[in-house]
Order: C-alpha cells, then structure tokens, then sequence
C-alpha cells in the first residue's frame, strides 16, 4: 500500500507542476487550462495548491499540451442539450463529467457552450438554478368540460401546464412567444367545386394558393378526366355505328 500511495502522490505533484509551468508559461488561467485541457478554476486551484506546497518546476521546460481537435456540430445535440452543458459547467460542474456524461469530447462541450451563448443564455443567466421539468395539471377523469384544476390563474413563473385551459406560468417568456413574420404558414385548404363551374379567373385565383404539390394533384385529376371523357365519347359512338 505504502507503494501504491506514494505513486499517486508523485502523480498528483507531478500535474501540480505541469499546472504550475502552464501558467506561468501563458500568463492565464484560461489559456492554460485551453492548452491542459482542464477547466480554469481546476488549473487556478492546481496554482494555488502548487505555490502552497511550495512545489518548484523548470520554466525553461516545454509544457506538455493537448492539441484541440476541430469539432463539428453534432446533429444530435440539441440548443436544449447545450444549454443544459452550459448550465452544468456554470453551477461548478467540471467540463470533463459533464462530457464524460453526455458521451462527447470536452471540445464539444466548448462548442456546445459556446452556440448556447450565442443563442442568449448568459453566463449569469445560467449559474442561477434551472428546473427543466414541467408539472402537468390534470383533472381525475378528465373530460372537455372538465373544471381546470388549480384556484384562479396559474402563477407567473411556475413551471406549470394546465391541459384544460392551455394556460401555464411561463406565457410570459420571450421564448413562448409566437413571432407571426416567422411562423409557417398553414396551407390553403382546397374548396369543395359545386354544380357550378368554375370562371377562369377563380380557377387562377385558387391555383395561385395551392402548393406546389396540390397544383400537381389538381392537374392530374384534370388529365385523368379529358382522358376518361374521350375514352367515353369514342366507345358512345362505336356503339351507336353498331347500333345502326
């Protein structure tokens, strides 16, 4: 045991030191730990436990550094997952366990990060505590014309969704809000034809708001019955000259 103790301390010195001759070396935590691959509060409390310890490392030494990789954005991770990486490592959370427990490099996790940012979630905004679940109110045996089942209107800023009255303690947030320039438009149902025909100009007016696939199935259908129509017409008359 004596054995083995004293080879994880000579470990443990030995990356107090590398941390130690990174920052000096780069003058930054944060460059440091980007160049170690730790995070720079990891590195800064390796700094101080080092200086502490009394540790001495040869600054003429080279430092050992992890070359990062170029990571593209993986399809997979949703702004949802980065925020949630961002989130983590912001609440203290080292980026090494939160990559390990999302199953991607650390330098995925700095990617994630960094989209999250730039999708408006702040640092600030992400250290404070977040609670992704949302409590669904449901009446026992829920009907239509079931009662909601809280007493007056929901609370602003509760993490609840009432099913009956579709109302929730979050309308209020920017990000529930519906942006009518950006939101999709819904398709133009087809109406139904009558008896009476129709003039060229409407026929124009309601192809000009079909899609592009309804237009194809319209034109067919009109394909289809002028094939139908003069296969008709051509068996009337061989009847009729049979007829004769």
């Amino acid at each position: 045991m004596s054995s083995i103790d004293a080879r994880q301390a000579a470990e443990a010195a030995e990356l107090l030191a590398r941390c130690l001759r990174a920052w000096r070396r780069y003058g930054s935590y944060t460059e440091a730990a980007r160049r170690l691959g730790v995070t720079s509060r990891f590195l800064r409390e390796a700094v101080e436990r080092a200086e502490a310890a009394g540790i001495e490392v040869d600054d003429s030494a080279a430092v050992r550094v992890y070359k990062p990789r170029v990571v593209e954005p993986d399809v997979y991770a949703s702004p949802a997952e980065e925020k949630a990486w961002l989130r983590m490592v912001a609440q203290g959370e080292p980026i090494a366990d939160v990559a390990a427990l999302a199953g991607v490099p650390i330098e995925r996790i700095r990617l994630g990060m960094d989209r999250a940012r730039d999708c408006g979630l702040s640092w600030v905004e992400a250290r404070k505590p977040w609670n992704p679940h949302v409590a669904i109110l449901i009446p026992q045996d829920y009907r239509p014309s079931s009662p909601c089942p809280h007493d007056g209107p929901i609370a602003r800023g509760r993490r609840a969704y009432c099913v009956v009255c579709d109302a929730s303690g979050l309308d209020h947030e920017p990000g529930m809000q519906i942006d009518l320039a950006k939101a999709p438009r819904p398709e133009p149902k087809v109406p139904k034809l009558g008896d009476q025909a129709m003039t060229r100009a409407q026929r124009r007016k309601l192809l000009a708001e079909l899609t592009a696939d309804q237009r194809k199935e319209i034109e067919k259908a009109d394909r289809d019955a002028r094939r139908f129509g003069r296969t008709k017409a051509a068996t009337e008359r061989k009847r009729d000259n049979m007829g004769r």
